[in-house]
């Protein structure tokens, strides 16, 4: 048997303390990869990652991905990432979070302020060469907004059942648009990826401005059926699976468009 791939992973000791009262976390070190039959590799093990430092939490401040130092900001009481910094290393990171005035406590928020917004600017432009993404959260639900390296905003908002409803780019105009909807007869998800800059959820709706897929369920949560419509250049219908169930839940027929 040919072997495809392999790892290894080498743990080491770092400063720092877990919730079983140890003094020292023995966490990953370094991860080693080899690919089987690559002839620029023969099978032989690199290694791809190498993790520099941690926080006395456990979490990775540093680590070098192919020999390039790339260094994570975290933040809500040490428990989420809220920003990655590639090709930059914790002392850089740091430094700039220093002079800029970033504090990552004030920045464990659910949406950035216009101030806040302006000093994560000065933060990207103190490091220079550098490519910077922030993150904030709605803990225990889910990422509520991003900010790319060029500055660039996408925000997120959920139901009350904490589902993702809509995703809106840093304009204001959706990117997509999630409807939730369940009956005794009939359980579905439609999700709408927007073709047009739009803040009219109406848009949403229809097959001329965006691409909309169901996803169907039956009674038990199980799928059913996919539909697509507007998926086509053309813009048709575009049918999914459809799935059968026996009586003990298992897969008995699964159709094809």
């Amino acid at each position: 048997i040919n072997t495809l791939f392999k790892q290894k992973t080498v743990f080491g000791t770092f400063t720092g303390s877990n919730t079983r009262g140890l003094t020292n976390n023995i966490l990953p070190k370094e991860i080693w990869v080899a690919l089987g039959g690559i002839p620029s590799t023969g099978g032989t093990l690199e290694k791809r990652v190498e993790y520099i430092a941690y926080d006395t939490f456990g979490n990775p401040l540093e680590y070098k991905q192919d020999e390039v130092s790339n260094s994570m900001v975290w933040g809500y009481n040490n428990s989420l990432l809220i920003g990655l910094v590639k090709n930059a290393t914790v002392g850089q990171v740091s430094t700039a979070l220093s002079s800029t005035g970033l504090n990552t406590s004030s920045f464990s928020v659910t949406n950035l302020s216009n101030t806040q917004i302006a000093t994560l600017a000065n933060f990207r432009a103190a490091l220079p060469n550098r490519q910077v993404s922030w993150f904030t959260h709605i803990p225990q639900v889910g990422i509520s907004s991003t900010f790319a390296p060029n500055g660039l905003g996408s925000f997120y908002a959920y139901d009350s059942f904490q589902r993702l409803t809509t995703s809106k780019d840093h304009d204001g105009n959706l990117i997509a648009f999630n409807l939730y909807k369940i009956t005794p007869t009939n359980n579905y998800i439609r999700a709408s990826n927007l073709r047009v800059a739009t803040t009219n959820t109406l848009d949403a709706l229809s097959f001329l401005t965006a691409k909309i897929s169901y996803q169907l369920f039956d009674g038990l949560g199980r799928p059913t059926q996919t539909l697509g419509y507007g998926h086509t250049p053309d813009l048709k219908t575009l049918l999914g699976t459809e799935i059968s169930y026996d009586r003990w839940g298992r897969t008995i027929q699964n159709l094809l468009p």
